[in-house]
């Protein structure tokens, strides 16, 4: 797959992480795509990555995570999250 901008430039990144809905609020958002954006510059080794990186933050309904053959809530999620930390 090619992404290019709307003058059909083709050096960009385009990173997207998918969350549950309402699992990031105003300021968790800056910092996820802050910290996205460093880390493909990082790995380019090449600052003006950073220009060029969109990062895409895009939230799944409720019910909207399949794991393992299931259509998960945010509850189901959590109490998943939950006992996985607690088994370590």
């Amino acid at each position: 797959m090619r992404l290019s901008n709307a003058a059909g430039a083709s050096n960009y990144v385009r990173v997207q992480v998918l969350t549950p809905i309402g699992v990031l609020d105003r300021d968790k958002q800056l910092g996820v795509v802050k910290e996205l954006t460093e880390i493909v510059a990082d790995a380019a080794g090449d600052p003006g990555y950073a220009a060029r990186t969109w990062v895409l933050l895009t939230e799944s309904p409720e019910g909207g995570w399949g794991i393992a053959g299931h259509a998960n809530t945010n509850a189901d999620i959590a109490a998943s999250a939950r006992a996985a930390a607690s088994a370590s």
